[in-house]
């Protein structure tokens, strides 16, 4: 596997350096909060990561310092063959009873904060503000605002983010829809105290967000089209926990397999939680970054067509996941315990399946687009000869396979 890895980092690495991410280019999107020290930038691009981020310029009370080092740092990402995603600030302010809130700079103000980053050629999306509330006025007005600025105010038009919090429903999502590019689904399972099954409900359920907002997912930002991302938990839970390698693999994969066009990472920097518990986290990400971006599997997830049919059913372990209740409403939610996707790329299919459950599970896959051939195992160096449309797999707990027909 090494060898494998070792082979993709060189072709990772080619592309990041090489073409703009989704959605205004075509590579898949692979971010890490918190990238830092700078020293550490040439090891995560050679595995395909290819958007990095910084803290610091949530609050700014020098805007000339501020453009500086903000443009100190895009070089320094550019430098490194990575797109960044450029913060713009707001104030904080204190109510009578100490309750924050947050304000927008002025429009004069925060148009020269733009026009002074936007010649970086190498910013992936322009990052709002973090979890500013919709039902808080001046909150949702930075978010009304700071999109509609951008793009009068930086000629190239790059795509606009801002990090929503893990607990929304599709109803609460739904109120950014209309102002962000960029949805971002925080898949933290620690936090919320769910199984890890939860996952694949908070990437669907922040997809129903975009639906009900009237928007659809593709590629055409620039007419309302829209782009979904999962955020995988790599840190501290304030709980104490800590997810386990298996997971984390699991939560990359699943979120892909539920619609994520990009994955983002939080964080770098938190890695090192827990006297190094989360260290085999990361390595099993590097891997997966590399997989990515170093094979076809990046065009496959983004511009693969989708085929319909395939069908699962288990034929030992667990069939269902384990139930749960989300944030916001009441009643339990499980999910069959191996989902699927299903694309065609190039002349070939490609079939995602992940177990989402901690438990092994033998499954048959049925209805393959080809009734007699050979799967390829991606990664795994076997193949799945198979005849009548199906064939047999056993996947570990929190277990992925990736078939290529």
């Amino acid at each position: 596997m090494l060898a494998q890895i070792l082979g993709l980092s060189i072709v990772a690495t080619a592309v990041a350096l090489g073409q703009g991410v989704y959605p205004q280019g075509s590579t898949f999107p692979l971010e890490l909060y918190s990238l830092q020290p700078a020293s550490d930038m040439p090891s995560v691009v050679t595995n395909g990561w290819n958007i990095g981020h910084q803290y610091g310029w949530a609050q700014v009370s020098d805007p000339a310092a501020g453009e500086s080092s903000l443009n100190s740092l895009m070089q320094t990402f550019s430098q490194n063959g990575i797109q960044g995603l450029p913060h713009l600030p707001d104030y904080i302010n204190y109510d009578s009873k100490g309750h924050y809130y947050y304000t927008e700079w002025s429009q004069n103000d925060m148009a020269g904060w733009i026009q002074a980053i936007a010649p970086n050629s190498n910013i992936a999306y322009w990052d709002l503000p973090e979890e500013q509330r919709y039902w808080k006025p001046t909150e949702f007005q930075i978010v009304k605002d700071y999109s509609a600025w951008t793009r009068a105010n930086d000629p190239a038009q790059r795509p606009n983010y801002m990090y929503i919090p893990w607990n929304y429903t599709a109803a609460q999502v739904s109120h950014y829809v209309p102002y962000l590019d960029i949805i971002s689904s925080a898949a933290y399972a620690e936090e919320a105290k769910q199984p890890h099954a939860w996952v694949r409900w908070r990437m669907e359920e922040t997809i129903r967000g975009i639906q009900q907002a009237g928007a659809t997912i593709g590629q055409d930002y620039l007419h309302g089209q829209k782009t979904p991302v999962g955020i995988i938990e790599l840190d501290k839970s304030k709980w104490g926990t800590v997810p386990s390698q298996a997971e984390t693999n699991h939560d990359f994969w699943q979120l892909i397999v539920s619609g994520a066009k990009g994955i983002f990472v939080f964080s770098y920097f938190h890695r090192n939680d827990d006297n190094g518990a989360l260290i085999p986290n990361w390595n099993n990400l590097q891997q997966d970054a590399a997989e990515i971006a170093g094979s076809e599997l990046g065009n496959v997830i983004l511009h693969g067509q989708p085929l319909n049919g395939v069908t699962t059913s288990v034929l030992s372990g667990p069939t269902r996941t384990l139930s749960f209740v989300p944030a916001g409403y009441t009643t339990h939610v499980y999910f069959p315990s191996i989902d699927l996707m299903v694309q065609q790329w190039n002349g070939s299919s490609y079939i995602i399946a992940v177990n989402s459950t901690d438990k092994p599970v033998t499954a048959s896959l049925s209805n393959l687009p080809t009734s007699s051939g050979t799967a390829t195992v991606m990664f795994e160096s076997r193949t799945i000869p198979f005849s009548g449309s199906r064939f047999t797999d056993t996947f570990p707990a929190w277990g992925v396979h990736i078939y290529k027909l």
